[in-house]
């Protein structure tokens, strides 16, 4: 970012010579007539590249009354009977230099213009630019300003010439400076030109033409309309689209709701399945230890029992060590060995 850090101004207006420092963000305040607008209007002097004067003082005036010989004489009064009175009425010299830093490229870059005035209707000039500071000296040396002359032999001791430029045609300056300040199209110079000057705008035809268009043009409102319908018809179907989005985001929502219910009745079944599962292995235990604890009551016969298969074979072949079950009153079976 190229940033403007000092202003010189030598025999301009009530200023004799003049350094003001800018900051990223500087505030001009006072009260009228306090030079807010000599310091602005030096300012465009030099990135307009404009020596006609016509877009002088606008801000405070809303029409131009100060000239470029008002602010290097120094304009004190105009007497319609007299004529004017200035503060400077000898030869002098006039400087309004402008010093940026290029904070990518880490250096100073100075740019200005010089007035040798002679009289009213012979002021020439010479617009001025080289890569570096202003010099300690302000371009003053013995005590007077730097003539066109000595500032051209100046430039051109201190600075090679591939890297300055020194010219009297306003539009070279302009097309080198612009450049020299990263590439500005000279749609700039009109759009400054109109801010300085900014007043509230009720009439918004003029703001297009003077402000958007950069200059008086009929202006065709058929196409402005046209965009404005199909604007308000996209409008439109953006709110359609904006419906049928909620939409879809409810059929979402219930569709994810249907799902989480479907898998908590899965849940639900394999936990009801789980507990029948559980419950018949356990009747099945039980009455497996049931039936286990009846066996164990039943009495054990003994071999050759003749109800075993061992015992009536014993009997078949007349053995008479058969042993025959034989149930007392009692209902308790003894055992007697056949005979």
């Amino acid at each position: 970012m190229k940033r403007l850090k000092r202003m010189l101004l030598i025999n301009w207006y009530f200023f004799q010579k003049e350094v003001i420092e800018f900051d990223t963000l500087t505030f001009l305040t006072g009260k009228n007539g306090t030079g807010k607008s000599t310091i602005i209007d030096a300012l465009q002097l030099v990135l307009l590249s404009d020596t006609s004067g016509s877009f002088f003082n606008k801000s405070a005036n809303g029409k131009s009354r100060r000239t470029l010989i008002g602010y290097l004489r120094g304009e004190l009064s105009d007497d319609e009977a007299g004529g004017f009175t200035y503060l400077r009425n000898d030869r002098f010299t006039s400087y309004v230099v402008l010093e940026f830093y290029d904070e990518e490229k880490s250096r100073y870059f100075t740019a200005g213009c010089c007035f040798d005035v002679y009289s009213d209707n012979d002021t020439p000039h010479l617009f001025f630019g080289y890569y570096g500071a202003m010099p300690e000296n302000f371009f003053i040396i013995d005590g007077l300003p730097l003539s066109i002359e000595r500032l051209r032999r100046w430039i051109r001791a201190e600075h090679p010439e591939s890297t300055h430029m020194a010219t009297a045609t306003n539009k070279e300056f302009r097309d080198y400076l612009y450049g020299k300040l990263g590439g500005l199209q000279t749609k700039f110079a009109d759009l400054f030109k109109k801010a300085v000057p900014f007043t509230p705008i009720s009439d918004i035809q003029t703001f297009i033409t003077e402000f958007v268009f950069g200059h008086e043009q009929p202006v065709d409102i058929r196409a402005m309309q046209e965009t404005i319908e199909s604007y308000t018809q996209m409008e439109q179907e953006a709110a359609r689209l904006q419906e049928r989005r909620k939409l879809l985001e409810e059929i979402a929502d219930r569709h994810g709701e249907y799902r989480r219910l479907c898998n908590q009745i899965r849940t639900n079944q394999y936990i009801a399945d789980r507990a029948d599962c559980d419950l018949a292995a356990r009747e099945t235990e039980a009455a497996k230890q049931a039936f286990a604890r009846k066996t164990q009551k039943l009495p054990v016969r003994p071999p050759g029992h003749r109800g075993t298969a061992e015992g009536k074979a014993a009997a078949a072949r007349g053995d008479p060590h058969a042993v025959h079950p034989c149930e007392n009153r009692a209902g308790i079976f003894r055992f007697t060995a056949a005979h």
